[in-house]
């Protein structure tokens, strides 16, 4: 095979290169500062962002290969039967070839997170209407990031780098508990830069992810916006949703409570993306199983941590009514599925709520998004902010939510937040 340079293609990606021109001056997605809630967020859409139906639509165009499986499209499949046409950096580079060369890559991919990250930044600090100086505390999240982005994106700055697939906004919020005597009375800025396209593999997988950068911004933490409470499970795959390829039959050990380990730590331990169907690298997932155990595991134990919860913080308790649960499964259907068996098992236990339209609450953040993986749920913090149809805060009364983050590799992150308008 002939050998590509990355390096010389990266001035040539257009999206990101759109994105950087044109970007900072939308306010589509943009959160000014709340001061009566301390906080402030952006999105922004680095290249294609697509909406749920459309992940359907193009997760549908499948083919059967010789042993009759049904198999995703190839990237050229995909462009001649949608129109549609994305880039990736490992395009043309058989999976095994992208084991034995994962740092040349991450290396090329380095400088697009770095200026998606700055991007972010820049609409940050200007929604918050701060500077960088006043910014005390620096976090960047990832699902995938390559080596050397914290010190990249923050030169001579401390940044905490969590790299955690699906969950890494909930460790974000982990973190901010963990070590909270860190954080109290401090700006925090965290930013999500999610260019996972480009690091994956060049087929339909790209078809149900988007390029995005997140960011939230909390001014003097703990005063209106605060962590009561966190926890990090992985869940025993008893099922065997998954099956770990043997290049990662023994992943690095799951630590949530170990500083050291926490800054690593993905999926399982996985570096690497994973999709349904027959790879020849990373983890295959049993789709069927997975939903089961999205409606059983994650909701069972997401239920018992509240009720857990609430009967050791009898002062802050979460009412099931006023409840936001924040999630980021790119299935629609499998969300609105778990909402109503949520409410289901709340009248069983507590038949004296009355049920309104507005009870249990999920934002759909991947309705209209596509799977953005860990930046999705700093996007639900960021809707619940601005959108009054998932909570009002002109009452001026503190609202206590659930903040639900789960992966595809069984790792949920739960924390009740509290806004104190």
């Amino acid at each position: 095979m002939k050998e590509r340079s990355y390096f010389s293609d990266l001035g040539n990606w257009e999206d990101l290169r759109k994105a950087e021109e044109n970007l900072l001056a939308s306010r589509e997605y943009a959160v000014d500062f709340q001061p009566l809630l301390g906080v402030s967020g952006g999105f922004l859409p680095l290249g294609r962002v697509i909406n749920n139906q459309q992940a359907i639509d193009e997760l549908s165009l499948s083919r059967k290969d010789i042993q009759g499986r049904l198999t995703p499209l190839t990237a050229d499949e995909l462009a001649e039967m949608t129109g549609f046409t994305r880039r990736s950096w490992l395009d043309g580079i058989p999976p095994k070839s992208r084991y034995e060369s994962k740092i040349d890559y991450a290396k090329a991919l380095l400088p697009i997170y770095v200026k998606a990250g700055q991007t972010a930044i820049d609409q940050a600090l200007a929604n918050a209407q701060m500077t960088s100086e006043e910014v005390d505390k620096w976090i960047v999240g990832s699902t995938a990031g390559p080596d050397g982005l914290s010190e990249t994106l923050f030169p001579g700055k401390e940044a905490f780098y969590i790299r955690a697939a699906c969950p890494a906004g909930g460790l974000f919020l982990h973190e901010l508990w963990r070590n909270e005597n860190k954080y109290l009375g401090k700006n925090i800025l965290a930013v999500f830069p999610e260019i996972v396209t480009s690091g994956i593999s060049p087929d339909v997988t790209r078809a149900i992810f988007g390029d995005v950068a997140t960011n939230f911004v909390i001014r003097n933490y703990g005063e209106h916006f605060r962590v009561l409470h966190s926890e990090v499970t992985v869940l025993p795959d008893s099922e065997k949703i998954l099956q770990i390829d043997p290049l990662y039959e023994n992943p690095p050990a799951f630590h949530p409570d170990n500083p050291e380990k926490i800054l690593q730590v993905t999926d399982r331990g996985m570096t690497v993306f994973y999709h349904p169907w027959e790879s020849e690298y990373g983890i295959k997932m049993d789709g069927g199983k997975l939903i089961r155990w999205v409606d059983n595991g994650v909701l069972q134990t997401m239920y018992k941590f509240v009720d857990d919860y609430n009967l050791s913080h009898r002062d802050k308790q979460i009412d099931w009514v006023n409840m936001v649960v924040v999630s980021h499964q790119a299935n629609g259907k499998m969300l609105r599925n778990f909402e109503k068996r949520l409410r289901r098992m709340i009248e069983k236990d507590h038949p004296d709520l009355v049920y309104a339209s507005d009870g249990v609450r999920i934002p759909f953040v991947n309705e209209d998004t596509g799977n953005i993986s860990g930046s999705s749920l700093l996007v639900a913090l960021n809707r619940i902010v601005r959108d009054p149809q998932y909570v009002n805060f002109s009452d001026g009364q503190p609202k206590r939510l659930l903040v639900a983050g789960f992966g595809a590799g069984l790792v949920l992150a739960f924390s009740v937040v509290e806004f104190n308008p």
